[in-house]
């Protein structure tokens, strides 16, 4: 006879039979977690005295267990028969589970293209007549909300064999704008006994946009885990009371940041970008462009062109570099100008006093303060 230990965890038992640890499922069937080799045996609460094989109906192999258990393994006399598990086990790679051409972001409405699905089978024997369905919902977890855009039947895979592609363009199903979700599931009708069903579902987080190419006017629902992007056409961008990160596309973009601390950033036209509350972030790209922080400490970066940069109340940060001529049109002693293009030192610049307004130049840069005295922009630089 050889000992095993027992031990129990968050409500599972474990069993440490020789190097190899076992859990005893719910249903009796005991479950191969491979090799301990390092790890520290369980607590021990009883010792096995024997184990058999036994066979069982349609080919099952069992093993049977004898033994007493108790701390000091006196207490009771008990036989417990377990399955040894033998079988397919259908797997889906968690790190990979589904690649779409549209990448992570679906339109509304629209159609996603399915690409490879990472999949296949772990176990010592073929699955036979089963299916994989890919669903579209709002949730994390797979559920009643979900939605299935594509299904494939499979008639065979072998031990080992990677599964089948399921590829295609399907309608998406997507109802809302916003974080959503795609499941694949491998096996989803419960056709093939596998030796494990706790693999059987991955997810894949997307973004459902609502922008068409066109001129959209949008209110973004909530914050995203994504950047959202907004196409071609002259786009009316609001933001959500959260945190947002927002990118104009190919038109004239107007975008609004709304409560909280927003990054905001335009695209190739002539953009409009507002802050809103919150400490911001806002860039211009390559449009000339109009950058307003409102209320909250900003940094207003113009981009390459002749932008206008307001940071409106709180401490404010001007990013300036060549290739353009922005005026800056509200800057206050509290304010601050990081040279991020051009100059690398400050002796480098030249600041002087023209009428109601401060030029700055130097090494291709220019800017103009307007409404400023030459004495707040003695020493507020970061370069």
């Amino acid at each position: 006879a050889f000992s095993v230990a027992l031990a129990e965890e968050d409500g599972r038992t474990f069993v440490l039979v020789e190097d190899r640890l076992l859990e005893l499922g719910g249903n009796g069937l005991l479950l191969d977690l491979g090799a301990v080799q390092d790890r520290a045996a369980p607590n021990a609460d009883g010792v096995f005295n024997e184990a058999v094989g036994l066979s069982g109906p349609n080919g099952a192999t069992f093993v049977e267990f004898t033994g007493d258990s108790g701390a000091d393994q006196t207490d009771q006399s008990f036989a417990t028969r377990v399955e040894v598990l033998a079988g397919p086990d259908l797997v889906i790679d968690p790190d990979a589970p589904l690649t779409l051409a549209e990448g992570v972001r679906v339109s509304l409405g629209g159609t996603v293209t399915l690409q490879a699905i990472a999949a296949r089978n772990d176990g010592d024997e073929a699955a036979e007549s089963y299916g994989i369905s890919v669903f579209a919902s709002p949730d994390a977890v797979l559920g009643t909300e979900a939605e299935l855009i594509a299904g494939v039947a499979i008639a065979r895979t072998e031990a080992g064999e990677a599964i089948g592609d399921v590829s295609g363009t399907v309608d998406s199903l997507f109802g809302a704008i916003g974080d959503a979700f795609v499941h694949v599931v491998v096996d989803s009708l419960g056709e093939v006994a596998e030796t494990s069903e706790e693999n059987n579902v991955a997810t894949l987080r997307v973004q459902v946009t609502p922008f068409t190419g066109g001129d959209d006017v949008v209110t973004l629902p909530g914050a995203s885990a994504f950047q959202w992007k907004a196409l071609g056409g002259d786009d009316q961008v609001t933001g959500s009371d959260g945190r947002d990160r927002i990118a104009g596309g190919g038109g004239d973009d107007t975008i609004s940041g709304e409560r909280f601390s927003d990054t905001l950033i335009g695209g190739t036209g002539r953009d409009e970008l507002r802050g809103g509350g919150g400490q911001d972030d806002l860039r211009g790209a390559r449009g000339a462009d109009a950058l307003f922080g409102d209320g909250g400490k900003d940094r207003l970066d113009g981009g390459g062109a002749s932008d206008a940069l307001r940071g409106g109340g709180g401490r404010d940060v001007f990013v300036l570099g060549t290739g353009g001529r922005d005026r800056i049109l509200d800057f206050s002693r509290q304010d601050r100008v990081e040279i991020a293009r051009g100059a690398e030192r400050f002796a480098e610049l030249e600041l002087t006093q023209r009428g109601d307004d401060v030029i700055l130049q130097g090494d291709g840069l220019f800017a103009r303060f307007e409404d400023a005295e030459l004495s707040l922009l003695t020493a507020p630089f970061d370069v």
